[in-house]
């Protein structure tokens, strides 16, 4: 899987990011300017969205960056 914009879930973006790793510290960006680690995010939201559909992406992220993550 080359391309970013196939990333549907959890799985797709962690072999997106497996795949596109080549050892560069600097996260490979796809056309969309998201690297795996966002795609990674989304489908975190996403995932919670579905199990709490009145928590908004804002929080969650909110949520995600004071765990560290």
């Amino acid at each position: 899987m080359s391309n970013g914009s196939q990333i549907k879930n959890l799985s797709d973006a962690l072999q997106w990011a497996k795949d596109s790793s080549d050892g560069r510290e600097v996260p490979y960006r796809d056309d969309h300017g998201k690297c795996a680690i966002d795609y990674l995010r989304d489908s975190i939201v996403e995932a919670v969205i579905k199990n709490h559909p009145n928590a908004t992406r804002e929080e969650i992220l909110e949520g995600m960056d004071a765990m560290g993550f």
